[in-house]
């Protein structure tokens, strides 16, 4: 397998990402509220995802469908509109990082970083890739940000527009539609080199993968109960969670 070994990432990434906000006590996910409050509770990275409409807007959306229908159909108004009453705060990527690269100047001691997972099953359209490094060189935030991914050519395109962004491969032994036998077997590694395996939790200790032979550090998703922690090994550099705060791994 094929990895970009890194002395860094360590110590850049921080033990406890928040995944999609915090949005569990009503918040929207992938909203700019929910992300600031993750921040005020304490986390100092946020993970959230992005995806293209038909207008090629780049949005902070998780599915792939609203109402039966592609995101990719979508214009951005046309989503914006249809998806008002659940979806009120809907953003743009860009809105979003020209918010971030102001607030995270309040809090430069913490060095709020971002997780971006880039929803895409694309292999040869790079637009999203390409905008994506453009919007974060535009601000500043290349050493704020990881981009990560279950899509093997998503993190090579970030590899070759922007080799300075930490990338991590997401993965999961799921046996569902889209997680073809290729992303499990990790076998494009050689063209995406991740720095990170952001590994599904549940997943740890299946035996379908040395663990012990791995050359990168690992971050589990979704982790969301202290119990789940105890299957973690001294592999693991972080966890992804939607309830594990700050305070409660303190105490």
């Amino acid at each position: 397998m094929f990895w970009s070994v890194s002395s860094k990432i360590k110590n850049w990434l921080p033990y406890l990402q928040c995944h999609r906000g915090w949005w569990v006590e009503g918040l929207q996910q992938n909203s700019q509220a929910s992300i600031k409050m993750a921040f005020e509770r304490g986390y100092n990275i946020v993970e959230f995802d992005i995806r293209l409409t038909k207008d090629r807007e780049i949005i902070l959306f998780h599915d792939n469908s609203f109402e039966n229908r592609l995101v990719s159909d979508y214009t951005y108004l046309q989503l914006k509109t249809a998806a008002l009453s659940k979806y009120p705060q809907l953003d743009t990527l860009k809105n979003f990082l020209s918010w971030f690269s102001e607030y995270r100047k309040q809090y430069v001691e913490r060095g709020l970083k971002l997780n971006i997972e880039i929803k895409s099953a694309k292999i040869f359209d790079s637009f999203l890739e390409i905008e994506t490094c453009r919007l974060i060189k535009k601000f500043q935030l290349v050493d704020h940000v990881l981009i990560s991914s279950f899509n093997p050519f998503t993190l090579f395109k970030i590899r070759i527009f922007s080799r300075k962004i930490f990338r991590a491969l997401l993965l999961s032994f799921e046996n569902e539609p889209w997680n073809k036998w290729f992303l499990k077997k990790m076998i494009f590694n050689f063209l995406a080199r991740p720095h990170l395996l952001h590994l599904r939790w549940q997943d740890l200790n299946n035996g379908l993968m040395n663990l012990e032979k791995m050359p990168v550090p690992i971050v589990l998703w979704t982790v969301n109960h202290v119990d789940d922690l105890l299957f973690a090994n001294n592999k693991i550099c972080g966890i992804i969670t939607d309830q594990l705060t700050p305070d409660i791994l303190s105490k």
